[in-house]
Order: structure tokens, then C-alpha cells, then sequence
């Protein structure tokens, strides 16, 4: 980044801030997970920040705003992310009752710190996790100043205007919220993990049979079902020449339905054939 001080430009090292809109946060993690998992209690308990914030070019300063409604699990969610290293706090306030009840000094306590980081010349590169066409002049003023930003979103909830006026922009899917998640949730609640391997790799361990073929996603595969003396039963997902007419994806996991869920919200629908 070069940034004028008295006439002279000076060259300043890069250094990515990350800002985050907690209202809008919140209610993306949290729907997200239960989308897949069901009901959570708490769930915000189970949100790593320390990874949202390393995965972001290794931020080294992180923004969080909120207001705070009264409840513990908030206290002591705001609580949890001031210890974090490099974490700040910043709140406004709630304003209404019921469903007319909104956030207030929230959203412009966000943009003042942005522009003033950007103007001091504190970082070269802004990572932004909003949805709201609100921000977008923010962006704009600071695409201006030559930060280079970037915006983290959830595609339930996103301005396309928001998304034009970035510099680069990030999905955070169903998937990626889950792996920003604590590896105690992770181990708690276990997914399948899908990979890409050669034509000719097994399709596993064991004697296999074919369950149920079709249209994965678009692409012609099968479900096969496994039975082998150390694993017991168990499923794989197989669509050859998946990625790039070459890799075959393979899932293997040992519940089908819950096969099939994960190969739905991760990849897409499955049209079924009959065997």
C-alpha cells in the first residue's frame, strides 16, 4: 500500500484487517448450522473466531460490532471474543421492542473505523463480513483509498450492490461455516468427507454392491454399499470423471441418508434411477 505522509509517499508493509457485522454474523452461522444439523443450543458457542480470523490472510486485527440485547449467552459471547488475540469489541445499542427492536451507532461505528484504519494507513487489505447494501459507499470510499477490499458473505442474505463494489468476494457456505467451527463441534457433530481420486481407485474395502444409481449433480455415478470385516457396512458415493472429466469423486460414509444429505447441500441434487 502507498499512502501520502507530508507530500512523500511511503510504502507500507501489507496488512489485512478484518471487520465483522456481528447482527448479521449470528443469525448466518447459526442458520446455517441448523439447516444441516437441526437445532442447536447455542450455537454461537461453537464458532471459531480465531480461524475465521487466520484464514483471512492471517488478519492481524480484528473488528467485531454488535449491540447487546441483555442475555447471558450474549455477555458472554462478546466476553469470549475480547480474549481473543487481536480481537476487539466495539457495541452499539438496541433500540425498540418486539419486532420493531433495532440496532443502533452499530453500523457507523464499523465505517468510522474502517475509513479512519484506511486513512492512518494501517492496512493495505480490508476483509468485511456484511451483506448489507449499506456498506456499499463504505466500500467504495475505501476502494478509493486504495485498500483492497474483499467481502465474506453467506448467499442467504447478500446485496449484489454490496458485492460489486469489492474488489474480490468470498462465499461462506453451509461447508465453510462448519469448518470455521471448534474442532470439539467437529467431532460432536462428524460430516462425510469427500475426495477426488484417480479412475482407477477402489471403490472400497471389501465385497461392494451397487444400491442405487442416476445423476449426481449432473454427473452419471452410483451408491455402493460395502461390506467389510473391519469397517462393518458402509456406503460410498462414486462419480467417475466428476471434476474436469478426469477425477472421480468418491464420499464414503457409514449412514446413506446421511450420505445423501451431505451430497445435496455440498455438491447438488441426486436424480434417482432404479437398479
Amino acid at each position: 500500500m502507498i499512502a501520502q505522509a507530508g507530500g512523500t509517499a511511503v510504502v507500507r508493509e501489507e496488512t489485512a484487517y478484518l471487520f465483522i457485522d456481528g447482527g448479521y454474523l449470528r443469525p448466518a452461522y447459526t442458520q446455517s448450522l441448523e439447516g444441516y444439523f437441526g437445532p442447536i443450543e447455542n450455537p454461537m458457542q461453537f464458532l471459531d473466531f480465531s480461524e475465521l480470523q487466520s484464514r483471512h490472510r492471517n488478519a492481524r486485527k480484528a473488528f467485531y460490532y454488535d449491540a447487546h440485547d441483555g442475555e447471558e449467552e450474549t455477555e458472554a459471547l462478546f466476553q469470549r471474543i475480547q480474549r481473543e488475540r487481536g480481537y476487539h469489541v466495539r457495541l452499539g445499542v438496541l433500540q425498540g421492542a418486539g419486532k420493531g427492536l433495532r440496532q443502533k451507532e452499530v453500523d457507523i461505528r464499523l465505517a468510522v473505523d474502517m475509513l479512519t484504519h484506511a486513512v492512518n494507513g494501517n492496512m493495505s487489505s480490508a476483509y468485511l463480513l456484511a451483506g448489507d447494501r449499506d456498506f456499499r459507499p463504505l466500500v467504495d470510499a475505501l476502494v478509493g483509498l486504495g485498500v483492497n477490499v474483499t467481502v465474506l458473505y453467506d448467499a442467504s442474505s447478500i446485496s449484489q450492490e454490496l458485492l460489486g463494489a469489492a474488489d474480490d468476494a468470498i462465499e461462506l457456505c453451509w461447508h465453510s461455516w462448519y469448518q470455521l467451527s471448534s474442532k470439539g463441534f467437529r467431532k460432536q457433530f462428524p460430516i462425510p468427507h469427500a475426495s477426488f481420486v484417480g479412475p482407477d481407485h477402489p471403490i472400497g474395502a471389501g465385497e461392494c454392491k451397487r444400491v442405487l444409481e442416476g445423476s449426481f449433480n449432473g454427473k452419471r455415478g452410483a451408491v455402493w454399499r460395502c461390506v467389510n470385516g473391519g469397517q462393518g457396512t458402509f456406503y460410498v458415493i462414486h462419480v467417475p470423471a466428476y471434476s474436469e472429466g478426469i477425477s472421480t469423486l468418491r464420499i464414503p460414509w457409514n449412514d446413506l441418508e446421511e450420505l445423501r444429505h451431505f451430497f445435496e447441500r455440498k455438491f447438488g441434487p441426486i436424480a434417482e434411477e432404479a437398479v
